[in-house]
């Protein structure tokens, strides 16, 4: 894959993706390499398991049923 800003900062150590096309399989970055051909990212990645609760499976998005918590409004009482 293209060695850019977005995908070096995306796939970093750890990191849990979706593949394939009807997405059941999660991968989880081992390691990765830039350096040996410029421009050109290469990722040895495991297959991991995939986490019913925080992945997204329909969008296949790795972590994507997690939100941000939002404060609670101050009340003027």
């Amino acid at each position: 894959m293209p060695g850019n800003k977005d995908t070096i900062s995306y796939f970093k150590r750890y990191s849990k993706f979706y593949l394939n096309e009807d997405k059941s399989i999660c991968w989880r970055v081992e390691g990765f390499d830039s350096i040996s051909t410029p421009g050109i990212l290469e990722i040895i990645a495991i297959e991991y398991y995939a986490n019913e609760d925080s992945d997204d499976k329909e969008e296949g998005v790795a972590d994507g049923l997690i939100t941000e918590p939002i404060p609670p409004v101050p009340s003027d009482e």
